[in-house]
């Protein structure tokens, strides 16, 4: 039995494909590596069938605004292996997408879940706003004021929550644009 250590691995080796042909990857069990045409290991994931987890990845929209990404795998036989090896492979490359590594896309991650929130609620107050319209008894009028005043005091605060969000994303891209680079003199 032959063993390969992660340090042996060539990306350039492996099976690839560009994100454009995700359609013609086999349905192997395998770990993945999303990299740039530059080489740099983006993202790092197992999956026990790579065309079918290919089909709806979280990560596709971010890796697809560069037309140069690949896709390539290590294809694994024992299902039982994929979380240890996927685990060492993102110690040894340290993709800069993987959620373990990278705490500022989970962030931005809540900020999209928030702005998922605030269109929720805007879109209940137009319901009971219609449906307020329509009553006649006192009552249920009074109801649906007390749910909508509710609603908006709830949808503010997300409001207010996505706008301290979006100043701290400025800010932290700010601060990693300007953090100075190692370079060889």
């Amino acid at each position: 039995m032959n063993v390969i250590t992660l340090e042996q691995i060539n990306l350039l080796d492996l099976p690839s494909l560009p994100l454009s042909r995700l359609g013609e990857l086999p349905e192997v069990k395998a770990i993945y590596f999303s990299f740039s045409d530059e080489g740099e290991v983006l993202y790092i994931g197992q999956t026990t069938n790579l065309k079918n987890r290919w089909v709806s990845h979280h990560r596709f929209k971010e890796l697809a605004t560069n037309s140069c990404i690949k896709v390539a795998w290590l294809e694994i036989t024992d299902e039982y292996d994929l979380n240890s090896i996927e685990e060492l492979a993102i110690k040894h490359f340290k993709p800069t997408l993987n959620w373990k590594r990278n705490a500022f896309l989970n962030e931005i991650n809540r900020g999209d879940k928030a702005i998922d929130q605030i269109a929720d609620i805007e879109r209940r107050l137009v319901v009971i706003e219609r449906l307020a319209d329509r009553l006649t008894t006192v009552e249920r009028l009074v109801l649906c004021l007390h749910k909508i005043k509710s609603l908006k005091a709830e949808n503010q605060l997300l409001k207010e929550k996505n706008d301290r969000f979006k100043v701290w994303r400025d800010l932290t891209l700010a601060v990693t644009t300007l953090a100075p680079t190692d370079t060889a003199e």
